[in-house]
């Protein structure tokens, strides 16, 4: 039996028991998937991008290992460029928007940080009710995570640390817009905790 709301998404390894979530509570709570590499992280999120997207949810993957694009070609995803491009998918009718890192000379946080913001600013547009909370419309796959959104001690660069507070906060505000995020890692000490 299945609770309300919930749905499989797939199995655990050399089990015969389900694994079922509420795809709203874990967009709008965020979740993580954590574990070493090898152990099914990606293919477990592939099924939850599944789930989202047969719920009508927008699903924007920010994408450093460049397999999304590969597994999701069912939902005909958009290729982002730039944070710009945002706006104009978020409203069209595509459900997943990826962008895949190549060599990014701004660093990883930065770019990171400038596609939350535009996602959030597209969503924030929606008036808010007393009362009511908003459903969940958008989730934020963060793949490779502690490269994307790393903990304060662990950036690459010089001024990082701004770039990944500025994500921290939008995906901490975006909740109540019914926007969250999916944390793919496993380096779960260099990912930022604020998220």
């Amino acid at each position: 039996n299945i609770p309300d709301g919930h749905c499989i998404v797939g199995h655990v390894p050399n089990s015969r028991f389900p694994v079922h979530i509420n795809v709203s509570d874990s967009i709008t709570h965020n979740t993580a998937i954590i574990g070493v590499t090898g152990s099914g992280k990606s293919h477990l999120a592939f099924h939850m991008i599944d789930a989202m997207v047969d719920r009508g949810i927008k699903v924007l993957i920010l994408d450093i290992s460049r397999q999304h694009d590969l597994h999701l070609t069912q939902h005909n995803p958009t290729a982002l460029k730039t944070p710009a491009e945002v706006k104009a998918w978020f409203e069209g009718a595509s459900p997943i928007g990826i962008h895949q890192f190549g060599v990014d000379t701004s660093g990883y946080p930065n770019t990171t940080a400038g596609f939350v913001s535009a996602a959030f600013a597209e969503l924030s547009k929606t008036k808010l009710e007393r009362g009511r909370n908003i459903p969940a419309k958008l989730c934020v796959v963060f793949e490779e995570a502690h490269s994307l959104i790393p903990e304060w001690n662990q950036v690459a660069q010089k001024g990082d640390e701004q770039y990944v507070n500025r994500t921290a906060r939008v995906i901490l505000q975006g909740r109540k817009y019914g926007m969250g995020s999916l944390i793919i890692t496993q380096r779960t000490a260099n990912v930022t905790k604020t998220i």
